[in-house]
């Protein structure tokens, strides 16, 4: 009995000792392979705040640490992506990358999407072109003025800015694209000016309060698209010479 008992506890004792030894050896496999995810994630957030490139070409300069660029010409760059906390910014005409200076000549396509934190930007006059959805979803942003030197508002670029309630847009605007400003609730009042000779489809769908007041010329006719204005109650033609 003494004989056996002794033999069926050291059983039991190997046992122990086999199913500790897998689980230490799995624990050592697992912390293996999490260490490259961890060094990829870590190397990311410090280049995501460097002057370092992020992409192949996606730079971020030191006095806009929160945007990203894209390098356009040896002069220029175009903003690319924002990080998503992003709540306010004014964006420099001019920012320094890599010991060069570059003008900030674009937003690009969905540079802002989906940045739901963010209440205010400043635009410079160095940007003439605003890409299709630039702001989309932007659910935070109250206000905005367009540059005068951007000539086109593209689609979607500010659809489901649902708090959006000010819209400066300037004389130099021809057209304004389909879905711009669609499901923007907020927006009350408008003005769109006389050189805009085409308000695409479903641009200002949803807009069900707003306010719209066209100005026009006797020779320009303003093409306005399919359901530009659905749901907008109030809507105002005015003539000028």
């Amino acid at each position: 009995m003494t004989v056996d008992g002794w033999h069926h506890k050291n059983i039991i004792v190997k046992v122990m000792k086999t199913n500790l030894g897998i689980k230490v050896f799995a624990i050592i496999v697992s912390i293996i392979l999490l260490i490259p995810i961890s060094i990829n994630w870590f190397s990311f957030l410090a280049r995501s705040f460097s002057n370092d490139v992020v992409a192949d070409d996606v730079v971020v300069a030191s006095e806009t640490p929160l945007i990203f660029f894209q390098i356009l010409t040896d002069s220029t760059v175009a903003v690319s992506k924002c990080h998503p906390e992003i709540e306010s910014i004014s964006i420099p005409e001019k920012v320094l990358i890599n010991g060069n200076d570059y003008t900030i000549t674009c937003i690009g396509n969905k540079a802002f999407k989906n940045c739901s934190g963010l209440k205010s930007i400043e635009i410079p006059e160095s940007v003439t072109h605003i890409g299709n959805s630039a702001f989309k979803f932007c659910s935070s942003l109250e206000s905005i003025k367009i540059p005068a030197s951007v000539t086109s508002i593209e689609e979607s670029t500010f659809n489901g800015c649902s708090k959006l309630w000010n819209v400066e847009i300037p004389e130099s605007v021809t057209i304004i694209g389909k879905y711009a400003f669609q499901n923007c609730s907020r927006l009350y009042s408008i003005e769109i000016p006389t050189n805009v000779t085409k308000i695409e489809d479903y641009a200002f769908d949803g807009c069900n309060d707003l306010r719209v007041i066209i100005y026009y010329n006797s020779g320009d006719d303003v093409v306005i698209g399919y359901n530009a204005f659905k749901g907008c109650r109030f809507i105002t033609y005015k003539y000028t010479e």
